[in-house]
Order: C-alpha cells, then sequence, then structure tokens
C-alpha cells in the first residue's frame, strides 16, 4: 500500500511539474500584446506577415495609398479619349496587406490589382481582360502632403492593335 501511494505520489508531482514546463514553454512570450495580420512573436517582438508593419501588425502597407486621385496621362503615340478623370485606390480583396485596386486604371474603366512593397514600388499584376496593361511605378508624398503615384505603362487597344507607352500619375485628393 505505501508503494502504491509513492507511484501515485510520484506521479502526481510529475504530472504537475510536467504542466509547469507546458505552460511557461506555450505562454505568449509579446507579454500582454497580440500579434495580428498573421504575424508571430519571437523574442518579444511581433514579426509580422508581408504587408504589414508595427508592434502588433496592425499597420497594413496599403493603408497610406487607399483615397481619391485626380488623373491624367500622356501617352506615346498620343491616345485618343480621356487625359484626365478620377480614380480611386482600395484595398484589394485578394490581399489588403500589400495589394490594392487600382480602380479605372489609366482612365479606361478597368480596375487593376497591383502589389505595393515597404519601398514605395508599385507593380500591376497582370490579370486576363486587362488590354494588356502593365505598369510599374512609385508611390510618394509631394510637397504639398498629397499622396503622388506616378505609372509606366504599357496599353495597347481592345482588339489588342497599336502598343502605347504611357505615363499616369495620381494625385490624391
Amino acid at each position: 500500500m505505501k508503494a502504491l501511494r509513492e507511484v501515485i505520489i510520484s506521479s502526481l508531482f510529475t504530472l504537475a511539474l510536467f504542466s509547469c514546463v507546458l505552460y511557461t514553454s506555450c505562454k505568449n512570450k509579446c507579454g500582454s500584446v497580440v500579434c495580428q495580420n498573421g504575424g508571430t512573436c519571437s523574442s518579444n517582438v511581433c514579426v509580422c506577415a508581408t504587408g504589414y508593419f508595427g508592434n502588433t501588425c496592425s499597420s497594413s502597407e496599403t493603408a497610406e495609398y487607399v483615397g481619391t486621385y485626380d488623373c491624367s496621362k500622356t501617352c506615346n503615340p498620343a491616345i485618343v479619349g480621356a487625359v484626365t478623370w478620377e480614380s480611386s485606390v482600395v484595398v484589394s480583396a485578394t490581399n489588403g496587406g500589400y495589394t490594392v485596386t487600382i480602380n479605372d486604371f489609366g482612365g479606361t474603366g478597368l480596375a487593376v490589382d497591383a502589389t505595393v512593397d515597404s519601398l514605395n514600388n508599385i507593380d500591376v499584376i497582370p490579370a486576363a481582360g486587362t488590354y494588356g496593361i502593365s505598369a510599374r511605378g512609385t508611390y510618394a508624398v509631394n510637397a504639398a502632403g498629397h499622396g503622388v503615384i506616378t505609372m509606366q505603362f504599357s496599353e495597347s487597344t481592345s482588339t489588342g492593335t497599336g502598343n502605347y507607352q504611357c505615363q499616369m500619375t495620381m494625385t490624391k485628393k
């Protein structure tokens, strides 16, 4: 009976010790901070998933791009159609961390997805139905404090004819 009691006490002590070790190792190492948007905790710091930043990974790289823009473009050779228009940039449904949707891209009425990076580079993601638009550009803040997207892109007509080299400037309102 004494041997059984010692086995039970030893088992309970071992189980309690194992539980303490397990609890300590699984404890959130970032303290009271909860890493968001797929961020993970490493050495008491949130390591953010691509497209997010900040102490809790709550800020998206796309946030500063979102808004309404006054747009203009010049093309070579000259294109018939809108050379000034209004466009909007919204967080893309595909990946809000580093993808935006540019509505009425180039004054064509098309919505295109673009990736953004931490260096403020913008790349249009080629997709079917965009009439061959491929684009690359940058985002900067001008002296007046407005965000400006400058894009260089190639454009062809809906029938696939013609090859136009264009520059588009989008100034955030």
